[in-house]
């Protein structure tokens, strides 16, 4: 059972512009909850977008979730997909009890003065264990102008004392066409929707299909709401750091107390 979340761990572009040293790049984080309202089981969408006038590959990101998400309460992730069989056959070799969410990333390519962008469809699912670590595979095929499948490889650690859990994830580079740089993302969005996975599980001899739970939000607010935050390391050395707060959903009987 999935603990914690990623997402990816990942729309509108919309939040926090990123702290950044040295460098003119850009970070945004966007983080939405559907449905909006304490005590459900809801989607969590993540999305993060990068702008620079000279953008470079990333090449890790740390995704940090608020202590108040309680997201041991889902039942996603009961199989474990294997990377091997996921970089030769996609997302079919994997079970599909192993599927968390979906998304999808812009990737760019510079070709001469000329940048060449491409969305290609990204799926996360859960991963062997990274020690006592829960792991997290990312993966997204491409077609033009990069042809290759990408596998990003993450883990699920303890929190700081500021956040909760967090997802820490490698980026490897991205090599594009001949005589070009590497390729690198631009946005990334990955939402954790139940609804959207269809899972099976054996019922009396027989094949059942269901749709898991999703991540149950708490009964009760934060003070502030619920605070994301997003760390990034580009391949030029560049650090970029985003935030994001989730208001406090208003509940139905403040509403009806207003009226």
């Amino acid at each position: 059972m999935l603990k914690a979340w990623l997402v990816a761990s990942v729309v509108v572009i919309c939040g926090c512009a990123a702290t950044v040293a040295g460098a003119s790049q850009t970070t945004k984080l966007n983080v939405t909850f559907s449905p909006d309202k304490l005590g459900a089981n809801a989607t969590i969408t993540s999305t993060f977008s990068i702008a620079a006038a000279a953008r470079a590959p990333i090449t890790t990101f740390t995704l940090r979730f608020p202590y108040s998400l309680k997201f041991g309460t889902s039942n996603l992730g009961l199989a474990i997909c294997n990377p091997t069989l996921l970089e030769a056959d996609g997302v079919a070799g994997c079970p599909a009890n192993s599927q968390i969410g979906r998304g999808y990333a812009w990737v760019g390519v510079p070709i001469g003065p000329e940048l060449v962008e491409e969305k290609t469809a990204v799926t996360a699912l859960m991963g062997p264990p990274q020690g006592e670590n829960i792991g997290v595979l990312l993966y997204t095929d491409g077609e033009t102008p990069v042809s290759a499948q990408i596998l990003f490889q993450g883990e699920l650690l303890e929190g700081t004392r500021a956040f909760g859990e967090l997802l820490e994830t490698n980026v490897p580079l991205i090599p594009s066409v001949p005589g070009a740089g590497d390729a690198f993302v631009t946005e990334v969005q990955l939402s954790v929707d139940p609804s959207g996975l269809t899972y099976n599980k054996r019922v009396r001899g027989k094949t059942v299909h269901y749709h898991p739970r999703g991540f149950e939000l708490p009964k009760t607010c934060p003070s502030g709401g619920f605070q994301f935050s997003l760390a990034m390391q580009f391949a030029n050395g560049v650090k970029a750091d985003a935030a994001h707060t989730v208001p406090c959903p208003t509940s139905p009987h403040h509403k009806h107390h207003r009226a």
